[in-house]
């Protein structure tokens, strides 16, 4: 629990700032319309010393890659749009067809957030935020490769939204004796009364306890054998269509547009997630697998 408390202190506000750096913090520019979220000791630390390391070669490569999201945001949108996903017609497809219908929409739907986060970070570096040991990935709000090839729940939800994430994990996760269900309900009381959010977080709670009885009882039993990498691969196949069915929801605002894009997909997300908890739950821990094997 150390490193926990360590974490909160470097944050930790020892005394009260005056009405000028309370409102300039609040309004400045770089963080007030889409973020990232700069602290406020961080904020203060750019405030009054210059940064020693180079940035322009940082600020055109994350301004490049978040044009870059736009322009497949925007190229998706075209083939095939979010409103698309909700029309009948799409029932008449196989439902392999029609997750792919999804995972595609939703890879489109990820650029326009990653357009604004890495166009956001672009400018707070341009103006010396982000600088950490040498490098300006301190600001990144995002790691774009490893949320799209991640082959886990875990990772896939710690690289997005990373600095919201730490705030969530300091004020929400560790505060309620690391329940991740508080941590899913109040970031979906924190976007917005839409119920649908609640249907996206909810099902991500179950995807992260799917995700644990996974990486608890399932993993052990590949790790280091020839099924390791299919297992890998599998994973990452689960976790982009699974994770694409929540996110419908979360885009589509409505209940009635996310319940009926779920219908969509037959409810393939809830299906998948409620079978795999049951047959987890269900299969016996390792150790007494290992205590069979060895009695044989």
């Amino acid at each position: 629990m150390s490193h926990v408390y360590k974490r909160r202190q470097k944050e930790y506000v020892d005394s009260i700032p005056s009405l000028f750096d309370y409102y300039a913090y609040m309004f400045h520019f770089t963080g007030l319309l889409g973020g990232p979220t700069i602290y406020y000791n961080e904020y203060m630390h750019v405030m009054k010393s210059t940064p020693n390391v180079s940035r322009w070669k940082e600020v055109i490569k994350t301004a490049i890659i978040g044009i870059c999201g736009l322009i497949i945001f925007q190229a998706t949108d075209y083939i095939c749009s979010l409103e698309d996903l909700l029309d009948p017609s799409l029932h008449r497809y196989p439902l392999s067809l029609r997750l792919a219908v999804f995972v595609f929409v939703m890879m489109g739907m990820r650029g326009r957030y990653y357009g604004l986060w890495k166009l956001g970070e672009s400018m707070c570096i341009l103006n010396g935020f982000g600088e950490e040991n040498g490098s300006w990935k301190g600001i990144s709000n995002v790691d774009i490769l490893k949320f799209e090839f991640s082959n886990n729940y875990s990772t896939t939800a710690r690289v997005w939204n990373r600095r919201i994430q730490r705030w969530l994990q300091m004020c929400i996760y560790e505060r309620s004796n690391f329940n991740q269900f508080y941590v899913f309900m109040v970031s979906a009381f924190w976007h917005g009364f839409y119920p649908s959010y609640y249907l996206c977080f909810g099902l991500g709670s179950l995807l992260q306890f799917a995700n644990r009885l996974t990486a608890k009882k399932l993993w052990p039993r590949v790790e280091g054998t020839w099924m390791e990498k299919p297992y890998l691969i599998l994973g990452n196949v689960c976790v982009m269509t699974v994770g694409s069915y929540m996110l419908e929801a979360m885009f589509n605002y409505s209940f009635e547009k996310a319940w009926l894009g779920w219908k969509q997909a037959s409810f393939f997300g809830v299906t998948f997630l409620a079978v795999n908890v049951v047959i987890l739950l269900l299969l016996p821990k390792v150790s007494k697998v290992k205590e069979e094997l060895s009695v044989c």
